[in-house]
């Protein structure tokens, strides 16, 4: 089936053969010269494409073409995805090295999302992007990226979706936890690894909580917190200086908010709970 699908793809200045491309669904088949065959896509959307489920925003063919992965993609669902790429193209999921993956939950949560994502400040030293439209925030560090999207705002769901992921083009930490091959994502137990990969990295963000009641503050901490949601602030400090204002947010979020990323951490657990270790891959 795949054979059919090709097309080749020429170098323009020398007219020699780059590559052969294929698509299907959501999917890019790429064949090298060399015979290495790369797989590019996602197994979330390609799945809701082999079973027709899209955004409720996604009227026409051309956006619903596009995937949706807005929805929870169970064990189950990631498997019928893998054995799909198995028997559909004759995949070799036992030597289909993992070169790069996307790892995370969709949560629906009762806070607001724009807000949310506005609190996201820095990991590890990185600042998060803010791009003009608000739909998400991603980091970039060497070996992954951390990234957030409104999931509602994209796909115009009704309930406040988030969805927090790691991008690893990277496979180092991950190759210690046993991912390396197509197949491995089929054996449970090392899909239970990455659970704690990404509560890690969620623990780890600089967060400020919307929800911070400053009626309830001090002056000076007035001051501080009004510092505190400003990101050129945390980026003026030097890593030296970093300490005692990090303490000091997380002791005013203790005491005067709802703890909102505590909250979404809870939820994260739970929803990875509740799919038993079916991770969104």
């Amino acid at each position: 089936m795949l054979k059919d699908l090709f097309e080749t793809v020429f170098y323009h200045d020398t007219a020699e053969i780059k590559e052969q491309r294929a698509t299907y669904k959501n999917m890019v088949f790429i064949l090298k010269p060399s015979g290495r065959l790369f797989i590019q896509g996602s197994l979330h959307k390609f799945y809701n494409l082999l079973d027709e489920v899209h955004a409720p925003n996604q009227k026409t063919e051309f956006k619903k073409s596009k995937g949706f992965n807005g929805n929870d993609f169970d064990y189950d669902s990631l498997s019928c995805s893998i054995m799909c790429l198995f028997k559909m193209f004759d995949i070799d999921i036992e030597k289909t090295r993992i070169l790069n993956i996307e790892f995370g939950l969709n949560i629906v949560h009762g806070y607001n999302t724009e807000l949310i994502l506005n609190g996201l400040l820095r990991h590890h030293g990185a600042l998060f992007n803010k791009p003009l439209y608000n739909s998400f925030r991603k980091l970039r560090h060497e070996h992954y990226f951390i990234k957030c999207y409104d999931k509602a705002l994209q796909y115009g769901m009704n309930d406040s979706v988030l969805r927090f992921e790691l991008s690893y083009k990277k496979m180092q930490e991950l190759n210690r936890v046993g991912v390396f091959y197509l197949v491995d994502l089929l054996d449970q137990s090392i899909l239970q690894n990455l659970l704690p990969i990404l509560i890690k990295r969620w623990d780890e963000i600089l967060f400020c909580d919307y929800t911070i009641n400053s009626k309830r503050l001090i002056n000076t901490d007035k001051l501080k917190l009004a510092n505190y949601k400003n990101e050129n602030y945390w980026h003026s400090l030097k890593p030296n200086r970093l300490h005692r204002p990090k303490k000091h947010l997380e002791a005013l979020t203790s005491k005067h908010s709802i703890n909102v990323k505590e909250s979404l951490r809870a939820q994260l657990i739970d929803k990875w709970t509740k799919l038993n270790a079916e991770c969104v891959i």
